[in-house]
């Protein structure tokens, strides 16, 4: 008889030495050269050349040896561990290559010898078999599809930064088509059974969702990042799962109280311009609740046509949004908004801190007809800077405002554009106010387009933050990978399952048993 042995490893090994012992062994296998170069330590009983009988191909090892039978060695078990009364962790040998693929399945049996009792198991709860390095898996979810944020656009890490991520049939900066997150969830009512995670498929983050639109495959999230790299790229996990309870422990809608850890604490304002929650009114998705009040229902009006999602159209006339008195900062403060006009005019607003007959504590604006914007403030003359570029009629751009200290920044789509050292804000008791400015009581200088997305921090953010901020605001910060599918099994001890393609290059079925009582078959 001619037998072959396949698994050079610890098992591998005793049944080798127990076939060559019988004088049956003609031939051994093993994907990794290392394993065979220092076996046997045995004398062989079959004449001709050791190295004639070493195989690192399994195919090749069947097409040049006439056998009669082969041995497939088993994966050895290096400890066990119970951490609690339905979790027990196996920890394999590590002399194996593993190719892992959410394909396959394993299917495990546990002798009565192994069990408290000694009753073999009879139920099927679900066991989980992962690999030392790498990434997990997040527990009871089906699904889930990698985000990857391309680190050529974070000139210098972030942290506990709001990144968008769309969801449509075309997203992200390579047009990717995640309408696969809609087939599973299929309707706006499951918008909520989502989860988000960090790079080690387990912790979970943040999750606003701005809009969610099953009928058109669309939605809109914002999700808190607790650390985005600069020198590499930083990946994310979003789980999704129709029959999975809503995670309202992470995930709300702008109305939800979770919603609030999205923004931190230097958010003093944070509004996506969406009517909410009803038609004269916006909402403000930071824990300081300052929602503004429309100048009536439907004026402005609401428009789908954002350059994020939903956004109010200014009509130049009599529109504005008033966010009241009581956010008023005058130092070390950023204002962040994205405007389109529809023409081109002077002393147009974008959003402002009133003009009580004497002072307005800043605005920003238009200040000159051809399309000029100015960060300033009035002091009976302007103090601040007026941009050397210019707004294009229907066209979005990303301003964003700056004072600290001594000196007036402006940001131009995400870069650094002109600054000033000139006289600091003067603080007013008149509104801060959308769209227009509050001028002693009454409202003017009317903005003539569309607004969209408007924040207001107490402190000055970084040039690096502020161009993620625009990069994502125009979702060309992320990448989208394939669905990927968990493979929990039925099998023991309530924990769940991830597959093995292979041990030592050979394809597995089944896994007969663990606890080393007998090998892989």
């Amino acid at each position: 008889m001619h037998i072959g042995v396949i698994g050079m490893g610890r098992m591998g090994r005793n049944h080798a030495r127990v076939l060559n012992e019988l004088g049956v062994l003609v031939a051994v296998c093993d994907i990794e050269p290392t394993t065979l170069i220092g076996y046997p330590s045995v004398t062989w009983t079959q004449t001709g050349n050791y190295t004639s009988f070493r195989y690192s191909d399994y195919h090749e090892m069947l097409r040049e040896k006439q056998l009669d039978a082969v041995v497939k060695a088993g994966q050895g078990v290096a400890d066990v561990i119970r951490t609690s009364n339905t979790v027990v962790t196996i920890t394999l040998d590590a002399f194996a290559t593993y190719d892992i693929t959410a394909a396959e399945t394993i299917t495990a049996t546990i002798p009565g010898s192994a069990l408290t009792g000694g009753v073999p198991i009879v139920a099927t709860p679900t066991f989980r078999v992962t690999l030392a390095g790498a990434e997990g898996w997040l527990s009871g979810w089906a699904k889930r599809v990698k985000l990857t944020i391309d680190n050529t656009d974070i000139d210098v890490a972030v942290s506990n930064f709001p990144i968008l991520v769309y969801l449509s049939t075309s997203s992200g900066r390579n047009s990717d088509d995640v309408s696969f997150i809609f087939d599973e969830l299929t309707s706006d009512d499951n918008r909520k059974k989502i989860a988000v995670t960090t790079d080690d498929g387990e912790t979970e983050c943040y999750v606003e969702i701005e809009k969610w639109d099953d009928a058109n495959e669309k939605a809109w999230l914002w999700v808190k990042v607790p650390s985005v790299a600069s020198g590499a790229d930083t990946d994310l996990y979003l789980y999704y799962d129709s029959s999975h309870a809503d995670n309202d422990t992470y995930i709300g809608d702008p109305s939800d109280a979770v919603v609030h850890n999205v923004w931190d604490a230097n958010f003093k304002f944070v509004s996506h311009m969406r009517d909410d929650p009803d038609t004269s009114h916006i909402r403000d998705s930071t824990v300081n609740a300052l929602d503004g009040t429309k100048k009536g229902a439907g004026e402005p009006a609401i428009t789908t046509g954002g350059m994020i999602n939903d956004a109010q159209h200014f009509d130049n006339v009599d529109d504005y949004i008033d966010l009241g008195t009581s956010l008023s900062p005058v130092e070390n403060f950023t204002v962040e908004i994205w405007g389109k006009i529809d023409a081109l005019a002077t002393d147009k607003q974008l959003v402002s801190k009133g003009y009580d007959g004497t002072n307005t504590q800043w605005e920003i604006k238009t200040t000159a007809a051809d399309g000029k914007v100015s960060f300033r403030c009035w002091t009976g003359s302007a103090q601040g800077i007026e941009s050397t570029n210019k707004l294009v009629a229907d066209e979005w751009t990303y301003l964003v405002g700056i004072y600290s200290t001594t000196t007036w920044y402006l940001h131009w789509n995400g870069a650094p554009h002109v600054n000033s050292v000139d006289t600091g804000p003067i603080a007013t008791a008149q509104k801060l106010e959308i769209g227009a400015v509050d001028a002693d009581g009454t409202p003017s200088q009317f903005w003539d387009g569309v607004l969209c997305e408007l924040r207001i921090s107490d402190m000055v953010r970084t040039d690096a933050w502020i161009k993620a901020t625009y990069e994502t605001g125009r979702d060309d910060l992320l990448d989208f990978g394939e669905e990927e599918t968990s493979t929990s099994i039925k099998t023991i001890c309530g924990v769940a399952i991830a597959a093995i393609k292979t041990v030592s290059g050979v394809a597995i079925a089944d896994v007969k048993s663990v606890l080393g009582v007998s090998n892989v078959d």
